[in-house]
């Protein structure tokens, strides 16, 4: 096990997912702030079923590569963790950051989000290294769908929900990053 190598690697596909975020935000704005965190789940959950059908049918009848669907699983998962901040507070769900704050939140997630991947890789021994592509996209499918479980719940508290919702996020979010690292590193994303 090579910590430091993956925690490398890791913090250079943030690295490359912030770029690409930050690009995406001056371009669309916060439009993504009318979305309440389920819905960021389901636009995941989208990338993660056209990943999983190309994967299947090994053909593909628009451009964009596969890799290219993961930057965008772990922005919607860091972003969904920021709404879920908004929800816990109870601010209003269209409510426009600053840049800097908007920066800010987007890091103290990360650093939430990484510290889970460094405990987890220490005890599971970098297990994801090897795991395919194609069990990791399962993986975060069979997440999406304990949160559309826990969704559809009646009687559960909110801040429980919310807490659930955020554990699910930090579970895929990890494991798209894995994905990437894996992909970047030669794996076959199609297998």
């Amino acid at each position: 096990m090579n910590q430091e190598k993956s925690n490398k690697q890791y913090d250079g596909v943030i690295t490359n997912c912030k770029k690409e975020f930050f690009s995406k935000n001056g371009i669309y704005g916060q439009s993504w702030h009318r979305y309440r965190v389920m819905s960021l789940l389901e636009k995941l959950c989208i990338k993660l079923e056209r990943i999983k059908k190309i994967q299947h049918v090994k053909t593909q009848k628009v451009d964009d590569p596969i890799e290219s669907e993961f930057p965008a699983i772990i922005n919607y998962c860091i972003i969904g963790r920021v709404k879920c901040q908004e929800w816990r507070q109870k601010l209003p769900s269209d409510n426009e950051l600053s840049k800097e704050d908007l920066e800010r939140l987007y890091d103290e997630q990360v650093e939430k989000i990484k510290q889970v991947f460094q405990k987890k890789n220490h005890d599971y021994n970098e297990s994801w290294r090897r795991r395919t592509i194609g069990f990791m996209v399962d993986e975060m499918l069979v997440k999406y769908d304990r949160a559309e479980s826990i969704n559809k719940l009646t009687g559960i508290e909110e801040d429980n929900r919310i807490e659930k919702f955020e554990e699910i996020l930090t579970d895929i979010c990890n494991y798209a990053i894995f994905c990437k690292i894996r992909i970047d590193e030669g794996t076959d994303p199609m297998i």
